[in-house]
């Protein structure tokens, strides 16, 4: 009885020591595009994208191409940026005041479509550009 339990023992002792000593293979969860963000007017945002009907062939022909993050899972989302610098002013890109030089593309908003791994829009997303901080 002593001889089986030490024979089962050692077995899954060596099996562990095994598993471990296996190398993982490490994918990556999500792969981005190299190309940077389109920039689009805001107005051509609002009748572009129908979610559950658009596809990304549909979205290329109405925005252009742009920055796409593909997921393992079938899942894309890409990305958008406004040439205003606000949402719903219509203003066009200013000066920063203090600065004197253009705006950080980081001051627009932007569009973000989400893509069923069916290719169609599952949900649109619009974040408006942050608010310059109080001169102080």
């Amino acid at each position: 009885m002593t001889t089986a339990l030490h024979a089962t023992v050692s077995l899954l002792l060596i099996v562990f020591t095994a598993g471990c000593a296996t190398q993982r293979t490490i994918v990556p969860s999500a792969v981005v595009t190299p190309q940077r963000s389109a920039t689009v007017a805001i107005e051509r945002t609002k009748d572009a994208v129908v979610i559950g009907r658009s596809t990304k062939a549909d979205v290329r022909a109405r925005l252009g191409e742009t920055q796409v993050i593909r997921f393992d899972n079938g899942f894309e989302i890409w990305v958008y940026r406004f040439s205003n610098d606000r949402i719903g002013t219509g203003a066009a890109s200013r000066r920063d005041v203090r600065s004197g030089s253009e705006e950080r593309p980081d001051r627009h908003g932007e569009f973000v479509i989400l893509f069923a791994p069916s290719g169609l829009v599952a949900k649109t997303r619009t974040r408006p550009a942050p608010s310059l901080p109080p001169r102080g």
